[in-house]
């Protein structure tokens, strides 16, 4: 699975992409995919779909190979009486557990998901259910349909209602270990449900089951990467085609290595070393190059290295995750036109940073000039941040605040920008909060612009040019969402209807058409990822609203 997974990628990655996945497949090799997700796999705010990534479900291998190499240590010292092996296992699943939770609560969700210690609760709760069953503890067969029922239902619970919202694993992942060790434990006893699951047909796919998960990502990822419409049909043929190769590799690689009568220095040689060694030096190959095969030529590469780049890439754009004085007076910030100095100021989070080209352009057009600095995730409220942005952001969040605000009322207008839709989704108290903020800046003498939120762009993806340059066939002008202007912004247009010193500018006119957003415009991105412009698409808004600033000269903000 990894070598034709690394086949295929070499194929038609980009090179910064193949040299992750060359990366990641040395890493799946010496077992340690989880520890190299934990600290290489980008999961910052602007960083790709990590569902495209073609080796990240090895991070579960790479837990069970570590576990089963702590195990066999741990059960000699717990096997010498019954007891000792349950309060051994009790004594690891709490402990697990309990730095599963610490580690959610400090912030390093991805060590707590990819790393051992606080995974290992889980392998170990299905080792105690299976012990606990190998003894030949055995339940009446009411209590073995109820309790089998009651871990399937905890099952098909968890997968209809744990979302990527939910802290994990920490405390929502004991609901799904429970339900699946309540299966393990009363499996033997086939009653109920275990009945079910007993019937030849699906044990066939148990039988498989290793392979189909292998298989079933690497599979799917590609087809995510390309763009590829991923509807009814095109799932139903991915997963034949994921369980055929599951079948194949099941009856030609796994029966084979399990049942091999050579003894273990020559098995092992055969089905690990030598595979994992082709592996390792195909990655190597590709690591020393930077992910450039030695098929792609130098005019591909520098074709593909010409890219979308995010709006705090610029020197003139001021976003930092946390606000100093000393960047609140930056000569870089200045923009627009003339010498004076700057009455107007654009301020808010990353969706405000977007659009200091659309502002750029106006000011230079209008003769003004106009200071600009932004914090990452955090909402241009009155109250506490916290309750709007991540852990990890609230204290940037609240110091950027306490430099930024003060300094507001030095400016005759200022230029709100943000993620509202995403705020006003987190609490139902963030309208009012806003509307402290602004009535706050209306009474210390400020005008106050409103830049409504862009149409967000799910299947957008800002290398699509580059891949293909090595994949001709791939779509990227077909990329387009139907859209509706949300609520907050409408909301936000309805303030400033109501108030002569507030101003709504809106979007969607100048990137939708009939309720149909486009994320290209004659073969250029409009944006940088799903939700936020690149340079072409704000400067593309810009023009709109100077065209309605020119419009509307009558409004008492326009002439400003």
């Amino acid at each position: 699975m990894t070598f034709i997974t690394f086949l295929i990628g070499s194929l038609i990655m980009i090179p910064e992409d193949l040299l992750a996945l060359a990366q990641s497949a040395a890493a799946t090799v010496l077992s340690g995919a989880n520890i190299y997700f934990t600290y290489f796999l980008d999961s910052s705010y602007f960083a790709t779909d990590s569902a495209t990534e073609p080796m990240l479900h090895m991070w579960s291998l790479g837990v069970e190979e570590q576990f089963y190499l702590v195990w066999p240590f741990l059960l000699l010292l717990f096997t010498k009486t019954p007891r000792r092996v349950v309060w051994g296992f009790a004594i690891v699943i709490l402990v697990s557990l309990a730095v599963s939770i610490a580690l959610l609560q400090s912030g390093q969700s991805s060590w707590a998901y990819y790393m051992l210690p606080s995974r290992a609760f889980q392998l170990a709760f299905g080792a105690l259910m299976f012990a606990i069953a190998d003894k030949g503890v055995l339940l009446s067969r009411p209590a073995a349909i109820l309790l089998g029922g009651i871990g399937a239902a905890l099952l098909v619970a968890c997968a209809t209602v744990l979302t990527s919202e939910n802290a994990y694993p920490g405390l929502a992942a004991v609901p799904v270990t429970l339900g699946a060790g309540l299966l393990l434990f009363t499996g033997r006893q086939q009653a109920g449900v275990s009945a079910i699951l007993t019937d030849a047909r699906l044990r066939w796919f148990g039988k498989i089951s290793f392979s189909l998960y292998l298989w079933h990502w690497p599979i799917v990822a590609y087809q995510k990467y390309l763009g590829l419409p991923f509807e009814l049909p095109q799932q139903i043929v991915s997963l034949l085609v994921i369980i055929g190769l599951s079948a194949l590799t099941y009856h030609l690689v796994e029966n084979p290595a399990r049942h091999s009568q050579l003894k273990f220095g020559a098995a092992a040689t055969r089905f690990l070393v030598l595979p994992g060694l082709a592996v390792l030096a195909c990655s190597s190959v590709l690591i020393s190059t930077q992910g450039i095969a030695p098929w792609i030529n130098e005019t591909s590469v520098a074709a593909m290295e010409r890219r979308v780049q995010a709006a705090y890439s610029y020197d003139f754009v001021c976003q930092a995750s946390t606000l100093t004085p000393e960047l609140l007076e930056e000569e870089a910030c200045l923009l627009g036109a003339g010498r004076e100095s700057p009455k107007v100021v654009l301020y808010g989070d990353s969706h405000a940073a977007h659009y200091v080209w659309a502002i750029r352009d106006i000011a230079e057009q209008n003769g003004f000039r106009f200071r600009n600095f932004e914090h990452s995730s955090c909402p241009p409220i009155q109250g506490d941040p916290g309750k709007y942005t991540s852990e990890l952001r609230r204290e940037p969040c609240r110091t950027s605040h306490q430099v930024a605000h003060p300094r507001l009322s030095g400016f005759d207008v200022v230029i709100l920008g943000a993620s509202w839709d995403t705020y006003d989704k987190r609490s139902d108290t963030f309208r009012q909060e806003a509307l402290q903020f602004m009535e706050t800046l209306i009474g210390a003498g400020s005008k106050i612009v409103l830049l409504g939120t862009a149409p967000r762009q799910s299947g957008f993806d800002r290398e699509c040019l580059a891949k293909r340059v090595r994949v001709p066939w791939v779509s990227c002008e077909n990329i387009l969402t139907d859209y509706e202007i949300p609520e907050i912004n409408v909301f936000l247009s309805d303030f400033a209807n109501s108030r002569d010193e507030v101003w709504y500018l809106e979007p969607a006119a100048a990137l939708c058409n009939d309720g149909r957003c486009d994320a290209f415009d004659a073969g250029l991105p409009l944006y940088f990822d799903s939700g936020h412009l690149s340079q072409y698409g704000s400067q593309k808004v810009g023009a709109v609203w100077l065209q309605q600033i020119n419009e509307l000269a009558s409004h008492p903000l326009a002439s400003r």
